[in-house]
């Protein structure tokens, strides 16, 4: 456990951890500028918690349950995960009721500098729908500077817009090898 703040604490997940993620990923309000996100099976989430215990094991960093100092909450998890050996991607996903404290600015900004302290060569790169105002407002405040903006291939909203936002310039394969083109 990390202790963050008087009010957060940071913690590496594990696989007892699969019933409080579930509950937080299949709560339609967090995924509500993604509903084809939500999980709807426990397998899903499962699925989630094993690759986020396996980017820990394998790479050392990855995304931490961020919990409540005092009563133990998930309020979210947060962190940043290398992707196909040639990127970090910063990701995070709060509860409604955590939502607009700076808690996702606040742990971004310790998930960058991780992964620069594991391997700054490789770019930091946050992935946000256009429409997700709040999450690319995080990705500008910790720094990261919108690098590409196209359709959001295979998202069942046609219209959906991806964004990048990175710590450096993206090349056209670094962009297609992020979008798994």
């Amino acid at each position: 456990m990390l202790p963050v703040s008087d009010d957060i604490t940071l913690r590496v997940p594990t696989s007892d951890d699969v019933g409080r993620v579930h509950e937080l990923y299949s709560d339609p309000a967090v995924w509500r500028h993604a509903p084809h996100g939500r999980h709807v099976s426990l397998e899903t989430t499962r699925r989630l918690v094993a690759r986020w215990v396996s980017d820990w094991e394998d790479h050392g960093l990855g995304s931490w349950l961020v919990e409540d100092a005092g009563t133990g909450e998930l309020l979210g998890n947060a962190g940043c995960s290398l992707r196909n050996d040639a990127h970090w991607n910063l990701g995070y996903r709060f509860a409604p009721a955590a939502q607009g404290r700076g808690l996702a600015t606040r742990v971004a900004r310790l998930a960058l500098e991780a992964a620069s302290e594991k391997d700054a060569s490789l770019p930091r790169v946050a992935s946000i729908l256009e429409h997700n105002a709040a999450s690319a407002a995080v990705a500008v405040r910790v720094g990261l500077t919108l690098r590409f903006r196209g359709p959001d291939t295979g998202n069942p909203d046609p219209s959906a817009v991806r964004l990048l936002f990175a710590d450096r310039p993206l090349d056209p394969v670094s962009v297609a090898l992020i979008l798994g083109h």
